[in-house]
C-alpha cells in the first residue's frame, strides 16, 4: 500500500485475519448447538476441532509475526496513525482479540504518551482494558497485569476533556469510571470506600460546565453516567463494612433511585433488582424497618417476579432478567443471616431450594455464558451448608457447575470413565492398594467414590472458565498463572465441608507429581495424603485424557495411546504412579480397553454429554 511500509499493512492485516478467526469460531461453537441429530452433531463436531486447530496454528503464527516484529520496528508517525486507526476499527471486538494484539499495544501507546495524544491514548488504555478482562475474572492485587492500571490512566485524562475531539475518546472515560466503580468492585479489586470517591469524581465531572457544554445531550455518556450510580448500588453486600460518607450516599442513592423507578413501573415485581435490595438495606440502615421485615418485603418481591420472568423481544432472557436470578438468591442467603424469625427462614430456604431445581437450573439450560456458568456456581457452593447429606450436595454441584461448562464436563467425564476402568482392573490383581481408601470411606462404595473424585477434581474451573474455554490461541503467562490456581479454587469451594471433604484432596493434588516433588500447587504434600493412590489414579487419567483429546482440546495435538502410556513409562516413579503405570503395561486387555474409550468411543461419549448438558 502506497505511502506506508509493507511490514506496517502486513501487521494491520494479521490483527484483521485474527478478528475474522474469532468470529469463526464463535459460528463453529454456535453450529453446535443448532444441530440435532447424533451424527449430524457429530460431524459439526469434528468440523469444529479440525477448523479450530487450523484457526489455532495460523492465530499463533500471526501472533509470533506480530511479536517479532514489534521488537524491531521503531514506529514512523504514518505507520503510528495507520496502525491505530486499523487496530480502533476493530475495537468491538477488542476484547477478544486485544491478547494478539498486545505487541502492536505495546509499540503504539508509548508512542502516544511520548507524543502527548490522549484522544489515541483513551482508545487505547480502553483497548488494553478489555483485553485484560476476560482473563481476570480471578485477577488478584499482585497480578502484574493489572487491567485498574488502565481504567486508571484512562480517568486520568479527564483534565484533557476539552482537547478531545473524538466523541469516542470522551466516552471511554465514562466507561473506565463505570468499570472501577461497578466492574472492578465487584471482583474486590476496588474497595466501597475508593468506588463511592471515583462515583463522586465522576457526577463531578459531569455535571461541570466543559462536560455539559460538550456532551450534556449525548445518550451514550448519559447512559453511562446514569448506568454507573444505578449500578453502583451493587455495593449494597458490603455497604455495612463503609466509612459513614459511603453509607450515607448509598442510602440516599437507593431511596432516590427506587422513587424514580416507582414512578415508571406498573407492578412491584418490575423494579429492578439492584435497586430494590439496596432500597430494603437503606431502610435498616436509616433505622425505618427491622432486617426481619426487609427481608419478608424483599422475599415478596422475589416471588412475585420468579411468577413474571421477563423475556426479551426474540423469546429469549433479558440481561436484567439474568441478573436478577443469578443475584437475588444470594442476597436471600446472606440476609438469612441477620433473619431472627426461624419460620420467615424456613420458608425463604425452602422456597429457594424448590427454585432452583424447576427453575433456575431450566431457565439457564443450554450452554451458558461464562457469566451464567459462575453465577449458578456461586449459588451452588452457596447453599451447600444448607443441603441435607453428601448425596444432595454432590446431586448439585453436578447439576449446578459440572453439567454448565461442556469442555470441562466431557473431560471429567472421560477421566472418571478411564478412573474406573483401571481401578476395575486393579481391585482383580491388587486390591490392596486401595486399603487406605477403603478405611476411610465406611460404607460408600469405593468405585463410586473413585468416580465422583474423577468427576469433581476440576471443578475449581468454575472460577477461570473463560479462560479455560480459550481455544484459538496459546495462553500468556499471566493466564496459566490462573489456569494453575484452579486446584486451589476448587478446594475453596467446597469450603471444609465435612460431608465433601473426601473430595479435596484429589481437587488439590491432581496436578502434583507422584513423588511429591513438582507440579503445583507447591505447597500442598500429596505423598502425605491418605488419599494419595486415588490422587495419583487421577492424575494419570487426567493426563491419559487431555493427551489423546483431538476433539475439545484441538490447541495442543492428540497424542495416540501408544505414545501417551510411553510417556507414562518414562514418568514411572517420579510424575506418575509405578503400580498404576507398570499395571497398565502388562495388562493388554486394559491397554484395548481404555485405547478405544479414547478413541472411538470419545465422540459418543461427547455427544451423549452434550445433550445431558443441554438438558440439565
Amino acid at each position: 500500500m502506497e505511502g506506508y511500509a509493507l511490514d506496517t499493512w502486513e501487521k494491520s492485516e494479521l490483527l484483521a485475519t485474527y478478528s475474522d478467526n474469532l468470529r469463526i469460531q464463535a459460528e463453529l461453537d454456535q453450529a453446535l448447538q443448532e444441530k440435532k441429530g447424533e451424527k449430524e452433531w457429530l460431524d459439526a463436531f469434528h468440523e469444529r476441532s479440525d477448523r479450530l486447530d487450523q484457526l489455532f496454528r495460523q492465530n499463533e503464527a500471526i501472533a509470533a509475526s506480530l511479536r517479532e516484529t514489534a521488537q524491531e520496528e521503531k514506529l514512523t508517525p504514518e505507520a503510528a496513525q495507520f496502525l491505530c486507526e486499523r487496530l480502533l476499527k476493530r475495537s468491538s471486538q477488542r476484547h477478544q482479540g486485544g491478547r494478539v494484539a498486545m505487541p502492536i499495544l505495546s509499540m503504539l501507546i508509548p508512542y502516544y504518551e511520548e507524543h502527548h495524544d490522549p484522544e489515541k491514548l483513551a482508545r487505547l488504555y480502553g483497548y488494553v482494558y478489555n483485553a485484560l478482562a476476560p482473563s481476570s475474572a480471578r485477577m488478584e492485587r499482585d497480578d502484574v497485569l493489572s487491567k485498574t492500571v488502565y481504567s486508571r490512566k484512562i480517568i486520568e485524562l479527564r483534565s484533557e476533556y476539552e482537547n478531545l475531539r473524538d466523541v469516542r475518546s470522551r466516552l471511554e472515560i465514562f466507561m473506565a469510571y463505570y468499570n472501577i466503580c461497578v466492574a472492578e468492585r465487584s471482583e474486590g479489586l476496588v474497595s466501597v470506600d475508593e468506588s463511592y470517591d471515583y462515583l463522586r469524581e465522576m457526577l463531578e465531572l459531569w455535571n461541570s460546565e466543559t462536560v455539559q457544554r460538550l456532551d450534556g445531550e449525548n445518550e451514550h455518556i448519559l447512559w453511562y453516567v446514569t448506568l454507573t450510580q444505578q449500578e453502583w448500588l451493587s455495593v449494597e453486600n458490603e455497604i455495612d463494612n463503609a466509612q459513614e460518607p459511603a453509607i450515607a450516599y448509598f442510602c440516599q442513592l437507593a431511596g432516590d433511585c427506587f422513587e424514580e423507578e416507582q414512578e415508571t413501573i406498573e407492578e412491584p415485581y418490575e423494579c429492578s433488582n439492584a435497586v430494590c435490595a439496596a432500597y430494603y438495606h437503606a431502610r435498616v440502615l436509616q433505622g425505618d424497618q427491622s432486617w426481619d421485615e426487609a427481608l419478608e418485603h424483599y422475599f415478596d418481591y422475589y416471588v412475585q417476579r420468579m411468577d413474571h420472568p421477563e423475556e426479551s423481544e426474540d423469546g429469549g432472557m433479558t440481561m436484567e432478567e439474568a441478573s436478577f436470578l443469578l443475584e437475588t438468591p444470594l442476597t436471600l442467603e446472606r440476609w438469612l443471616h441477620e433473619c431472627t424469625d426461624e419460620a420467615l427462614k424456613e420458608r425463604i430456604l425452602n422456597k429457594l431450594k424448590e427454585d432452583t431445581h424447576t427453575i433456575l437450573i431450566r431457565r439457564f439450560a443450554g450452554l451458558p455464558e461464562t457469566t451464567i456458568a459462575k453465577g449458578l456456581a456461586r449459588w451452588c457452593f452457596t447453599m451447600l451448608p444448607y443441603l441435607q447429606d453428601r448425596e444432595e450436595k454432590e446431586e448439585w454441584m453436578f447439576n449446578l457447575v459440572l453439567r454448565k461448562q461442556f469442555l470441562t464436563y466431557l473431560h471429567s467425564v472421560m477421566v472418571a470413565r478411564l478412573c474406573d476402568t483401571i481401578a476395575r482392573s486393579l481391585l482383580g490383581s491388587r486390591p490392596q492398594l486401595f486399603e487406605p481408601v477403603k478405611a476411610l470411606l465406611g460404607e460408600q462404595d469405593l468405585l463410586e467414590y473413585v468416580t465422583k473424585a474423577a468427576l469433581f477434581h476440576d471443578i475449581g474451573k468454575s472460577e477461570i472458565a473463560e479462560i479455560v474455554n480459550t481455544q484459538v490461541r496459546s495462553l500468556e503467562q499471566d493466564e496459566f498463572a490462573q489456569i494453575r490456581k484452579h486446584p486451589g479454587y476448587g478446594y475453596a469451594l467446597i469450603g471444609g465441608d465435612a460431608d465433601l471433604k473426601r473430595y479435596g484432596d484429589v481437587m488439590l493434588g491432581h496436578h502434583r507429581f507422584y513423588s511429591g516433588q513438582g507440579g503445583y500447587p507447591e505447597d500442598f504434600d500429596n505423598t502425605n495424603s491418605p488419599y494419595r493412590f486415588i490422587i495419583n489414579l487421577v492424575a494419570i487419567c487426567d493426563s491419559l485424557d487431555a493427551a489423546t483429546d483431538s476433539l475439545g482440546r484441538n490447541y495442543k495435538g492428540a497424542k495416540s495411546f501408544d505414545q501417551v502410556l510411553a510417556e507414562l513409562e518414562e514418568g514411572k516413579g517420579t510424575r506418575y504412579d509405578p503400580d498404576i503405570v507398570d499395571h497398565l503395561a502388562a495388562t493388554p486387555a486394559l491397554q484395548a480397553r481404555l485405547r478405544t474409550l479414547v478413541g472411538e468411543e470419545r465422540g459418543n461419549a461427547a455427544y451423549e454429554i452434550y445433550t445431558m448438558a443441554i438438558q440439565s
